[in-house]
Order: structure tokens, then C-alpha cells, then sequence
């Protein structure tokens, strides 16, 4: 009876020892999808922050138009505009801040693009090679195949060949035979004609 307690309590452990890894194993998988998820996030936020700059770039462009067409028409305007005129240049050289702030941004992108561009190419020229190396290996193994045509067909003459002088050899051999048998009934003709001549004379 202890001796089956025992068993029974170290069958438990195990059983909650395998609970246990299945439980961390449960936490490892749900860890891994919420930081997949988490990539996932940063990755559309970034297209987001991406398309925003680019739209601000655009307002931006289009508010520096603007502000340079008050200043063309602030400049036909008396004295009594020159305050409002300074306000729009301040306001013009925060624009250019935040428009310089923007191209650098668009400079860091175009030099990201060029690296993709340069990394597609180099794929390209990979598969490019690649795909070289397959034709050429297509037409070694259609060289192989004609040669093994050829070896084919060559064997098979050398089949025939061979076929026809075994045939021959057969042949020959049944000629041998029969030449022997021949040649055997002659001597037994040979030894009894010798029997009988002896015979003979002794009579």
C-alpha cells in the first residue's frame, strides 16, 4: 500500500511538474504574440508618423506660399504694416525651421530608400546568377541526357552483338557435339572392325 502511495505522489509530481512547463510554455507563446503585436503597432505608427510629416512638409509648403504672398502684399502697404510685417517674417522662419527640420527627415528616408534600392539590386543580380547557373545546368543535363542516348544505344548494338555471337557459339558448340558423337561412332565402328579382323586371323 505505501509502496503504491509512493508511486501515486511521484506520478503527481510529474503531473504537476508537466503543468508547470505547459504553464510557462502557455506564457512564452503569449509573450511572443504580444511582442509580434507590439512590432506590428510600431510598424503601422511609423507609416502614420511617416504619411503626417509628409503632409505637414505639404502644409507647410503651402503656408510659406501664403505667408510669402502677405509679405509681397504687406510690402505695398504703408509704414503703418510694418509690425505685421515683422510678425509674418517670424512666423516665416519658424515655417523654414520646421521645412529644413522636414527635409532633413526626407534626406534620412531617400537614404533608407537608396539602401533598399541597393539591396534589391544586389538581390536581383543574385537571382540574375542564379538563374544563369539553372539554365546552364538545364542544358548539362540535357547534354547527359543525349549522351546517355547514345551509351544506350550503343549498348544495345553491343547486346545485339554479343546476342548473335552467343547464338553463333551455340551453334558451334551443337556442330561440336555432333561432330564428337560422329567421331565416337566411328571409333566404336573402328574397335569393332579391329575385333572382328583379329578374329579372323586367329581362326
Amino acid at each position: 500500500m505505501n509502496e503504491k502511495n509512493r508511486s501515486n505522489n511521484d506520478n503527481q509530481g510529474e503531473i504537476a511538474a508537466l503543468r508547470e512547463q505547459i504553464a510557462r510554455r502557455e506564457a512564452e507563446i503569449f509573450a511572443s504574440q504580444r511582442d509580434v503585436q507590439q512590432k506590428s503597432d510600431h510598424a503601422y505608427q511609423l507609416r502614420k508618423d511617416n504619411e503626417a510629416a509628409a503632409y505637414e512638409l505639404q502644409k507647410l509648403k503651402e503656408e510659406r506660399a501664403r505667408d510669402q504672398l502677405e509679405i509681397d502684399r504687406l510690402r505695398d502697404l504703408n509704414a503703418f504694416k510694418e509690425r505685421e510685417n515683422c510678425e509674418a517674417d517670424q512666423r516665416i522662419k519658424a515655417s523654414d525651421y520646421d521645412l529644413f527640420k522636414l527635409q532633413e527627415r526626407a534626406a534620412e528616408l531617400a537614404k533608407i530608400a537608396d539602401m533598399r534600392e541597393f539591396d534589391l539590386r544586389r538581390t536581383t543580380e543574385a537571382y540574375e546568377a542564379a538563374s544563369h547557373d539553372l539554365h546552364c545546368a538545364r542544358d548539362e543535363l540535357a547534354r547527359l541526357h543525349d549522351d546517355q542516348g547514345n551509351l544506350s544505344r550503343a549498348l544495345d548494338l553491343k547486346m545485339n552483338e554479343k546476342a548473335d555471337l552467343v547464338h553463333r557459339s551455340e551453334a558451334e558448340l551443337a556442330r561440336n557435339r555432333t561432330l564428337t558423337g560422329q567421331l565416337y561412332g566411328l571409333e566404336a565402328k573402328s574397335r569393332t572392325a579391329d575385333e572382328n579382323l583379329t578374329v579372323s586371323r586367329r581362326e
